[in-house]
């Protein structure tokens, strides 16, 4: 998929989802809901791709990429489908932060993997 196409199709979700609390370029995640899915958020040294790879018994599994200044980092996020909707806010990087955070484990980082 065409990234600069992710992207866009990433913030017309978050729009019609009801991003009111979200800032410019957060990410809106509905994890109980649960469904497969492919954002991005690209940024002025790299980006990073999200997709939600589905349920896996109470948890939805999300896994991420973060390639910033030729660096890339791959993770894998179980979150408990009880938490709902999370607000991924990103940083300059496209580093993702805030809540999400905390259910990532790091699977492997280094200069172009």
């Amino acid at each position: 998929m065409n990234l600069r196409f992710s992207y866009l199709a990433g913030l017309v979700a978050v729009a019609a989802a009801g991003a009111a609390h979200a800032s410019q370029g957060d990410l809106n995640f509905d994890f109980a809901a649960c469904v497969p899915q492919e954002r991005s958020v690209t940024a002025r040294n790299g980006y990073t791709m999200y997709t939600i790879v589905g349920p896996s018994g109470a948890s939805c599994v999300l896994e991420y990429t973060l390639v910033y200044e030729m660096v890339v980092t791959q993770a894998r996020c179980e979150v408990p489908r009880s938490e709902g909707v999370i607000i991924v806010p990103t940083l300059d990087a496209g580093q993702p932060a805030g809540a999400l955070v905390s259910f990532c484990e790091v699977i492997s980082s280094g200069r172009g993997l």
